[in-house]
């Protein structure tokens, strides 16, 4: 069994980290390190972690001054020693079978980074909604051209990969979206994405959230990113497109009309309307729709 580094950064966590650490420290998969980087926390966070590192020998607890998520992942990805590293936020849950199914898909798959379904949860653990991710690689391929294919805290990655590459996080310009950012900076170093076909996390989101609050910049910057890659990638895009339009899933078939809708408006390109025309006409129209407007707003 291969050792599993979890990276888990924490400020001011009080309020979720004991059931965020609970949720890996109970995982199936054993062989683990929980690698925790307090950023400076000024509540009773420390309190917490301790008490965790006294009860298990697995978790390792480092400090620093308040210096933001950026420097804490950088600061975890050096003090990993596992062959894959997980990431973990704070303030989420991993279902107790999520580190054991991602490591038995990555090894059966040769994946460099695989994450996977999830629940939304509010401040109570109630259910607000469930996102279901590309499985594919060729499905995560087409579905960047207008949708995030992995929740980040989701992830695990194969070490050697982030390690030949010199793959560190705030190697961006786009400093909103920057998890968009790494997915297609990893995508064009050759990674190999994949993600399980499972409910495996618990995604809490806040009124308090950075994403929330950044909600403008972030949809400006994912915007512009999706541009390049749909620019770059157009005729490798163009050959996946024709063979997921045969064998797609129900709920695939929004990532392939906006792709359709890209070659469409953004290329002319007329025999495109071949596959479109498959689509019910209100998903044509609000797929349409979407991608005039992101075009009108460049």
């Amino acid at each position: 069994m291969s050792l599993i580094s979890i990276i888990m950064p924490v400020y001011n966590g009080q309020r979720f980290v004991d059931e965020a650490i609970s949720s890996i420290i109970e995982q199936e998969y054993k062989q683990i390190e929980l690698i925790i980087i307090d950023d400076g926390s000024t509540d009773s966070t420390n309190d917490i972690l301790t008490k965790w590192a006294v009860k298990d020998k697995r978790i390792k607890i480092y400090h620093q001054n308040n210096s933001g998520i950026i420097s804490a992942l950088n600061k975890g990805i050096e003090q990993a020693t596992g062959d894959y590293i997980a990431r973990m936020d704070a303030d989420d849950i991993s279902h107790p079978d999520r580190l054991k199914i991602q490591y038995q898909y990555m090894i059966q798959n040769d994946l460099d980074v695989c994450g996977c379904n999830y629940f939304e949860i509010d401040e109570d653990n109630i259910i607000n909604g469930l996102k279901i991710v590309p499985k594919t690689p060729e499905m995560i391929k087409i579905a960047l051209c207008s949708n995030v294919p992995f929740a980040h805290p989701t992830v695990m990655f194969k070490a050697d990969f982030l390690r030949k590459n010199n793959i560190l996080y705030g190697q961006s310009i786009y400093k909103n979206a920057e998890d968009l950012a790494l997915w297609m900076s990893l995508y064009e170093k050759g990674a190999k994405f994949g993600n399980v076909d499972s409910i495996s996390f618990s995604y809490r989101v806040l009124s308090s959230s950075l994403s929330r609050k950044k909600r403008k910049q972030i949809l400006e910057e994912s915007s512009a990113l999706f541009n390049i890659y749909f620019k770059r990638n157009k005729k490798t895009l163009l050959a996946l497109l024709d063979a997921a339009a045969h064998t797609m899933r129900a709920y695939e078939r929004i990532w392939v009309l906006s792709l359709c809708m890209k070659f469409l408006v953004r290329t002319g390109n007329l025999s495109i309307l071949h596959y479109i025309r498959k689509f019910p006409k209100k998903m044509i129209l609000n797929v349409f729709l979407s991608e005039l407007n992101k075009i009108l707003k460049m």
